[in-house]
């Protein structure tokens, strides 16, 4: 996006300069005007973006943290929901960070295996896993390290598993995996259930 932005504040005389910013808005490139006027520590920026059917709309008024230049956060003023990432204006309904295809627990021996496939992680860093009891009960971690991303930072998917060897005969259990991306925002998904299977002993019979 090209546009101009007021860089004095309101009081002297607003004094226009040229400068161009990337907008990328439900994953698609859009173009419009932009004004920007400096107040104290924060900037408001108001600006015009064509819609998909290339109708001219108008933006709402946004805040600016710290410098314009690279800012390191925002904050809403009106409208939706907008977030800075990587020098790129990203809406409230644009991608997360990992495209979960799948997540799933089940039985398997005497433990409880956890299954999750993603078809896309933009910027990930890796995986949480949280256990608690389905009768209540606090939420325990269970991974000490982050779980790796097969890529980190990349934005291609893959398939990982993890058994759960702690769980106790014919208790049930619900999951919650949750994905941790480069700046360290979380992520929850689920949670999945599954009861832990019943150990099967065999009576020792002699002669």
């Amino acid at each position: 996006m090209t546009g101009e932005a007021n860089s004095s504040g309101f009081s002297p005389p607003l004094r226009r300069i040229p400068w161009s910013l990337a907008l990328a808005l439900f994953g698609t490139l859009l173009l419009g005007s932009v004004v920007l006027a400096q107040s104290g520590s924060t900037y408001d920026l108001h600006w015009n973006v064509l819609s998909g059917g290339g109708a001219l709309s108008t933006g709402s008024n946004y805040q600016i943290n710290y410098s314009f230049g690279q800012p390191s956060s925002i904050s809403l003023s009106t409208g939706s929901n907008y977030q800075l990432g990587q020098g790129y204006w990203y809406g409230g309904g644009f991608p997360t960070a990992v495209k979960l295809l799948s997540f799933s627990a089940r039985p398997s021996g005497p433990a409880i295996l956890l299954t999750w496939e993603t078809a896309e992680e933009h910027d990930n860093l890796g995986f949480l896993l949280y256990r608690q009891n389905a009768s209540g009960g606090p939420l325990d971690r269970l991974n000490p390290a982050l779980i790796p991303a097969c890529c980190p930072g990349g934005g291609g998917g893959a398939t990982y598993l993890f058994l759960d060897t702690t769980v106790r005969s014919g208790v049930t259990y619900l999951y919650t995996l949750e994905d941790v991306d480069l700046n360290g925002r979380r992520t929850p998904h689920g949670p999945v259930q599954a009861t832990a299977p019943y150990a099967l002993f065999l009576p020792w019979v002699s002669r």
